[in-house]
Formats: structure tokens, C-alpha cells, sequence
């Protein structure tokens, strides 16, 4: 059984996260505009 490893997101790493939300959110408008299908991501509020 390989050792459990645990990781998490830096301070810099979510600050990127919460900065490129406003992107992502861009492009599922531009998708449902299109009439194209989105998917959440897994783990995504």
C-alpha cells in the first residue's frame, strides 16, 4: 500500500484560484450563449 499523501493549495495558489473564477465564469456564459453543454467540475461549489 503506497503512503498516504495529503496536498492543499499554497497562499499564492488560491489567490490565483479566486482570481481566474471570474474567467471561468466568463466562459460557462459564453458556452450557454452557444447552446453549449456545461459541466461543473468535480469538487466546484
Amino acid at each position: 500500500m503506497p503512503p498516504k499523501v495529503e496536498y492543499s493549495l499554497t497562499e499564492s495558489g488560491a489567490a490565483l484560484n479566486k482570481a481566474l473564477g471570474p474567467l471561468g465564469e466568463w466562459g460557462q456564459e459564453r458556452l450557454r450563449r452557444e447552446g453549449l453543454e456545461v459541466t461543473e467540475a468535480p469538487g466546484r461549489p
